[in-house]
């Protein structure tokens, strides 16, 4: 087995592509020629190390359900007091109002939850 650095061994003439794939990998790896006995034929081979960059977790929100009773969340929602939203003239802002009036029983029954969920370190398998 023989290592194709310049600096260690002298080539063949007829090797000298080799050197233009070395100068290729020589960054990451290290090229390898086992001379197999007597067939003119070379095996070269070449182990590159690489690894993936860990990819950082997403951080998703959703509302939580468990404990949601319908019964409590439609009292509530007939107990807010809707007419106060048609005191604006315009109707953007009587939407927002509105919405802020839902949302406020919607956060109480089926809170918002973050969630953490790591990324697939190989994304050679799903």
């Amino acid at each position: 087995m023989q290592s194709l650095n310049p600096q260690e061994s002298q080539f063949h003439p007829k090797h000298y592509w080799i050197l233009s794939l070395y100068r290729i990998l020589i960054v990451s790896s290290r090229v390898v020629l086992v001379h197999l006995g007597i067939s003119d034929h070379d095996l070269i081979y070449t182990v590159r190390k690489q690894k993936l960059p860990k990819s950082k977790a997403r951080i998703t929100e959703f509302r939580s359900f468990k404990n949601f009773d319908e019964e409590a969340f439609l009292s509530d929602l007939r107990a807010v007091p809707w007419d106060i939203a048609y005191v604006f003239d315009e109707i953007d802002e009587i939407w927002s109002h509105w919405v802020n009036l839902f949302m406020n029983v919607v956060d109480i029954h089926a809170p918002i939850k973050c969630r953490s969920l790591r990324n697939n370190n190989l994304p050679w398998i799903d």
